[in-house]
This record gives structure tokens, sequence and C-alpha cells, in this order.
């Protein structure tokens, strides 16, 4: 007497597609959720990109106002641990 290697049971849900398919699909809120946090990481990696800063430059000089001068240094602070 040859038996089978499965039960009728295991094989028939095997190919029942109510036993593998989802019960709900997402809702839309989720997805508009998706799309604005992907649209706002790409937003991020432009700005990241084309963004430019400017240089700090220190100089030490004279400032010169109608109303009198004012003397600049530069003093570099520094901390030794």
């Amino acid at each position: 007497m040859a038996t089978a290697l499965f039960r009728d049971q295991a094989i028939t849900a095997a190919t029942d597609l109510r036993f593998g398919a989802p019960i709900a699909l997402l809702p839309a809120s989720w997805r508009a959720l998706s799309a604005f946090f992907l649209a706002l990481a790409v937003a991020t990696l432009i700005f990241l990109a084309t963004a430019t800063f400017p240089r700090k430059e220190a100089a030490t000089g004279i400032l010169r106002h109608s109303t009198g001068e004012i003397r600049a240094q530069f003093i570099k602070l520094c901390l030794l641990i």
C-alpha cells in the first residue's frame, strides 16, 4: 500500500488562493504618507547637492564708519584637554 507524501488537506491548502491572499489592502493614507516621505527625501537630496554655503574668513583690520573707527582682531581660542 503506497501512502502519499502529503495529506489531501495540505495539498488543497497549498493550491487554494484564499489561504495565501492578503486579507486587506494598504489604506490610501499609507500610500500618501509614503509618497510624502519619498518626496521629502528627494527634495533633501536635491537641496544638499545644489546648496552653496558662504565661506567664513577671519581678518584683522580697521572698520571705518562715519562716526569713528573700530579695531577688529581675530583671536583664535584653543581648548587643550
